[in-house]
Formats: C-alpha cells, structure tokens, sequence
C-alpha cells in the first residue's frame, strides 16, 4: 500500500469545475485537501478495475445479505410502456396531488436561493 499508483491525477482546473457544477464553494483550505484525496480514491478505483471478476457471479439482489428470503421476492417486470399508459399513470400520480402546477406536484420551499445567484 506505501506505493504510490501512476494513475489518474486530480488538478486543481478540474475539481473547481466539477465543485462549480456540483454548486460546492470551495475555500483554499478545502481544495489542497480534496485534491490528494480524490487522487486517491481514483488510485483505488483503478487498482478495482485491475481485478479479473471472471466466473464471479453477478450480485443481483440488494437485501439478500438482511435478509435471504427477500431474494425470492417478484420484482415487477421492467416492461416498456406505451404512451397512452404513461400518461394513464401520471394522471392517476396527478390526480391526487394537494397542489399542482401545470403538470407537476407543488411543493413548499425547501431551501431558499441565495441572493444574486440565479435559478
């Protein structure tokens, strides 16, 4: 584990753009600290996809380990629906709704825009 990977690096161009994307504010402090650890976390995914998972099966059932009978459990088919069930649905969601504006549910405000920052 001492050895340093040569895999990909974090500049500090790319993080202040992925942080502005993801609306974080960064401060100096934050950023020389994030740097070396995003390289890390980079360094491990790509020491991951080093590993053969050939013959390994697929994981298919999230709560089997809480719980082995909730493997056995029906999922729903993953069908395609046509337009007109979409819309039925949606209707159906819709029509029950307190509030609605236009074609979605009206919510309160849960955080409040920061001033000059737009929308």
């Amino acid at each position: 584990m001492g050895k340093k990977q040569s895999g990909p690096q974090v500049s500090r161009e790319w993080l202040e753009k992925t942080s502005t994307l993801a609306r974080l504010r960064l401060n100096e402090e934050e950023l020389q600290e994030l740097i070396p650890q995003l390289g890390q976390i980079l360094d491990h995914v790509d020491q991951l996809r080093s590993v053969s998972t050939e013959g390994v099966e697929p994981y298919i059932h999230p709560l089997a380990e809480i719980s082995p009978e909730a493997a056995s459990v029906a999922l729903r088919a993953d069908t395609l629906r046509s337009v007109e069930e979409q819309i039925h649905q949606a209707t159906r969601v819709l029509g029950v709704a307190p509030e609605l504006t236009e074609s979605s549910f009206q919510v309160p405000q849960a955080v409040a825009q920061a001033e000059g920052r737009s929308k």
